[in-house]
């Protein structure tokens, strides 16, 4: 799981890799030829003893992770996680328990991490799971939650993934994949080689977007919609059963508890929200949905990467990373934005919640969000 992260570390001057541990002696030869310089292991307890490296970075399988974590702070090492921190909200809920125990990072016999202040951050999955988190769990009072999404239906909307809602429908008995399929949104190709599917739903208010089909054609679909594609109301009762049957575990049910109907014996929690323009991962529409169920639009911050594209084109169209991008972008930019969010969360979190800042570079974010939440896709072509 850990290549991609090791590649990007590779290309920053920021970090320097001592050591690699893979299960798999497969990929323990491959980290071999990758770096060269740098120990492989079979098993991580080497690195974590190791008093010369600083930071270990944990992308293992969650269920792995809980146990690795605790492993790397009782070695007193810095620790970057690769999202959730646990498999599911039960284990996340037990490493708050834990540090509200006492957790003795450095071994003097004193609790190092105070357990009047622990705090949540979590961007993509780790924004829609710290939703839930943050909704139930009674002694974590502040909390970031950058570019969540929908779980998972809205993410048809999303060119980068809307995969995942294809491959549920093609697995169907009989397989709900209808022909001529959706290629582009709104200009972006669709990600996959096929099968394509069109369910002919459209955006809320009234508000067009535009897809291109596999026959060539165009569709602007626009509400209200009389629809005439076949297949396509089979595939729209298939993703609105799915929306109930999920809802017990999807951020929408879980947004109002956050902070505006908040559970029994839970307090209301302070929170922002940080989401990019136009991003193909976390649809907009996907994302204002959440704000909105949680009427939590006055806490949103919302990056502008339309405006940041325009001004630099080394600014990636897909700003779902803007957080972490700079750790495979060296653009100057890039890294701006990204401490400007960091810096908002750092701030924000060292206050017990209750300052929060204006990122700069400024001309680059609302905080909060002018203007109504974005209904539409905002596609950066």
């Amino acid at each position: 799981m850990g290549r991609g992260f090791v590649a990007a570390m590779q290309e920053n001057q920021l970090w320097e890799i001592s050591a690699v541990y893979d299960i798999n002696p497969a990929v323990r030869q491959l980290a071999r030829r990758r770096v060269p310089g740098a120990a492989i292991y079979e098993a991580p307890d080497r690195i974590f003893e190791d008093p010369g490296i600083d930071v270990v970075g944990l992308f293992t399988l969650a269920d792995a992770r809980p146990q690795q974590i605790r492993q790397a702070l009782a070695t007193g090492k810095h620790v970057l996680a690769e999202k959730p921190l646990g498999a599911d909200v039960g284990t996340e809920w037990q490493l708050v328990r834990e540090i509200e125990a006492g957790m003795d990072v450095d071994g003097n016999g004193t609790p190092d991490l105070d357990p009047s202040r622990i705090y949540f951050a979590g961007a993509s999955q780790g924004g829609e799971y710290g939703t839930m988190f943050m909704a139930v769990e009674p002694d974590v009072r502040a909390g970031t939650l950058t570019v969540p999404g929908d779980l998972w239906v809205d993410l048809r909307l999303g060119t980068i993934v809307r995969n995942t809602t294809r491959d549920a429908l093609a697995e169907r008995v009989p397989s709900l994949i209808n022909a001529p399929g959706v290629t582009t949104i709104d200009g972006l190709p669709v990600n996959g080689n096929g099968p394509y599917f069109n369910e002919n739903l459209p955006l809320r208010d009234g508000i067009p977007f535009t897809v291109h089909l596999e026959d060539g054609t165009d569709q602007v679909i626009q509400s209200p919609v009389s629809n005439a594609v076949p297949g396509a109301i089979a595939i729209q009762e298939v993703l609105d059963h799915q929306v109930w049957g999920m809802m017990s575990g999807d951020t929408l049910a879980y947004a109002p508890h956050v902070r505006k109907a908040p559970l029994p014996g839970v307090p209301a929690k302070s929170v922002i929200y940080q989401f990019d323009a136009g991003d193909e991962i976390a649809p907009n529409p996907a994302t204002t949905a959440l704000l909105r169920a949680g009427d939590l639009a006055d806490q949103a911050t919302y990056y502008r990467n339309d405006l940041a594209h325009a001004k630099d084109p080394q600014v990636p169209t897909v700003g779902h990373q803007f957080l972490w991008s700079y750790l495979t972008n060296p653009d100057p930019l890039v890294a701006a934005i990204a401490r400007g969010a960091q810096e908002q969360i750092a701030t924000f979190l060292a206050s017990d919640g209750t300052t929060i800042i204006h990122p700069e570079p400024a001309r680059f974010f609302e905080t909060p969000i002018q203007g109504p939440l974005p209904e539409d896709l905002n596609y950066i072509p």
